[in-house]
């Protein structure tokens, strides 16, 4: 059985973005660059809800690095009622009976999932 590996970005003052700031584009060091690939190569799905998705598919695909590569490829499963599509490559949107979703998941052979969210 696949375990669920939660990554949560948080801030002292629940903002993530200001003027000239794109999410934490500019705290991003070669160690968070490691672990965040690192982190990918050891799942091989992502489970996230409607607004890291949308936040994620208008970032992820425009870059070009190994962390990237990775998580562009990989099966990402999206969790909502009101998402109408998902462009992003390899996304699933879940719309109901998300325990029974999440249940086979984890029973399937494989790597880890991620489930990657922002509070």
């Amino acid at each position: 059985m696949r375990n669920i590996i939660e990554y949560t970005l948080i801030s002292v003052d629940g903002v993530f973005a200001g003027a000239g700031i794109s999410g934490f584009s500019e705290y991003r060091d070669d160690a968070y660059m490691r672990d965040g690939l690192g982190q990918a190569l050891a799942c091989d799905a992502i489970l996230m809800g409607r607004t890291t998705y949308e936040g994620f598919a208008v970032i992820w695909p425009r870059r070009t690095d190994p962390w990237a590569d990775r998580i562009n490829a990989m099966p990402k499963y999206v969790f909502s009622s009101t998402l109408e599509k998902a462009e992003w490559n390899n996304t699933t949107i879940v719309r109901s009976d998300v325990v029974a979703e999440v249940t086979r998941l984890k029973q399937q052979e494989g790597r880890d999932l991620l489930c990657r969210v922002g509070i």
